[in-house]
């Protein structure tokens, strides 16, 4: 027999904007901004805001007893730095090290089981102190992240959650198989440097390794590993 069921209806709303500095500076003033022949400088930045689960709320059998959506703001940014080597074919990354930062905060308010309000804009999200410097409140739970790439072919990542009732963090790495034989095409002959672009635009094998850590946590020091097949590039 199935239990009461309700219907939600709900609308997100957010914007991203990204910005490759080096490539708008370079479109404004005609300058490459080469170091070395085809080694080219990289600084994109990106900036996300986000309002999810906007609408009223959900009951199953009492309307008096509703319950609110989970109606959460979050706001976030990046930054990536690196080296870039542009190819007769396509643009490949030697180099890149990204920050990220986002906070979030569910925007509801619960004085009883059935008193509640929603929060306006941010909630109790200050870009300040949350994005930008990295500190949670009573609030906002702030996700932070690092990752160095070295040839697309090998990812060094870490980050952290801090929030009310969460703090871990997190540790990892991945090796990209697409990326170590283009690696290895730099130094082919064009003939084979073509087959090798070839095949890499569709196929690719990546390694996934990710460890979690929380103080008190029954599950600290978990690792898990992941093997992925990807098929990509085709168009039909």
């Amino acid at each position: 027999m199935l239990g009461p069921t309700a219907k939600v209806n709900a609308t997100d709303f957010g914007v991203l904007i990204n910005a490759p500095m080096v490539k708008i500076l370079s479109a404004a003033t005609g300058d490459d901004y080469e170091i070395i022949p085809k080694v080219k400088p990289i600084l994109d930045i990106s900036f996300a805001d986000v309002t999810s689960n906007v609408g009223g709320s959900v009951s199953y059998l009492d309307a008096a007893q509703a319950d609110p959506l989970p109606r959460t703001a979050t706001i976030g940014g990046s930054i990536e730095g690196g080296l870039v080597y542009q190819s007769a074919n396509a643009e490949r990354k030697l180099a890149t090290f990204t920050l990220i930062r986002q906070a979030d905060d569910l925007l509801v308010s619960r004085y009883s089981s059935s008193n509640y309000s929603y929060k306006s804009g941010l909630g109790d999200i200050d870009f300040i102190d949350n994005v930008l410097f990295g500190k949670s409140n009573a609030n906002a739970s702030v996700r932070k992240g690092w990752q160095l790439q070295v040839a697309e072919a090998l990812y060094i990542r870490g980050g952290s959650v801090e929030g009310p009732g969460l703090a871990y963090t997190t540790s990892g790495y991945s090796v990209s198989a697409r990326g170590f034989v283009r690696l290895i095409g730099f130094w082919a002959p064009p003939a084979v440097q073509s087959w090798i672009d070839d095949l890499t635009k569709h196929f690719d094998i990546r390694y996934h390794s990710s460890t979690y850590s929380s103080i008190g946590s029954p599950i600290t020091g978990t690792t898990t590993t992941a093997i992925n097949l990807v098929v990509d590039g085709f168009s039909f």
